[in-house]
């Protein structure tokens, strides 16, 4: 889908894709990093990791594919925390968009 159609005015060239989650906390996130690899094309037992809030782990080849998620970052350290990083020097501290919000 072209990111045009969406309501996203950054050029008519630029594409919008969107991947499925394939179970809870196993996301889109980490089907493009499998299909964008190339890891379910491979002979060979390849293991793949995509460490951010959360960790995912896939673990296959052309046959077969096996995933797992875990906490990771922020969502480790969870509401208890009672210490932990606070934001390091150097971290993003406030972001902002530069495109106009979309709703269908």
């Amino acid at each position: 889908m072209r990111a045009i159609h969406l309501g996203i005015n950054i050029g008519e060239h630029v594409h919008v894709f969107l991947f499925p989650l394939v179970a809870s906390y196993v996301g889109g996130d980490i089907v493009a990093g499998i299909l964008g690899s190339g890891v379910f094309q491979r002979g060979t037992l390849t293991l793949y990791m995509d460490i951010g809030t959360n960790g995912e782990i896939v673990l296959g080849n052309k046959d077969w594919l096996a995933s797992v998620s875990c906490s990771a970052g922020p969502a480790f350290e969870g509401p208890a925390s009672n210490s932990g990083c606070g934001r390091p020097v150097g971290r993003l501290k406030k972001s902002a968009s530069i495109l106009t919000p979309w709703s269908p």
